[in-house]
């Protein structure tokens, strides 16, 4: 389910975002796991951006965005259609910090 809504959410993005988040890599993951607990990641955390926003051009790891459905299912208290609401927020809440966004800017844009 959570694939199936990012999907959907990488196919309804303007233009000219899509082009600008093609080269990051979204992975749907159960939930955070002892190596990320260990590198500071919240066990509660719904997921992440890693690797260089788009402003800083190319570094050593490419960017990738990291969902947690465990997380998010808990989040939405097992409610499918608020599940469905928060991947889709948490993908471009992260989406957001890819464009250099900070976690003012994305929640600026209601993305919290």
């Amino acid at each position: 389910m959570a694939e199936e809504v990012v999907a959907q959410t990488l196919d309804e993005l303007p233009a000219a975002i899509a082009e600008e988040v093609e080269q990051v890599s979204v992975f749907v993951e159960t939930e955070p796991d002892d190596d990320d607990l260990e590198a500071g990641v919240g066990d509660d955390w719904l997921g992440i951006f890693e690797g260089a926003s788009h402003p800083q051009g190319d570094l050593p790891d490419p960017p990738r965005i990291r969902i947690w459905v465990n997380n998010l299912w808990t989040f939405a208290s097992g409610r499918e259609a608020a599940f469905r609401r928060e991947v889709r927020v948490t993908l471009l809440h992260e989406i957001g910090h890819y464009l250099g966004l900070d976690e003012e800017g994305v929640a600026r844009l209601g993305l919290e």
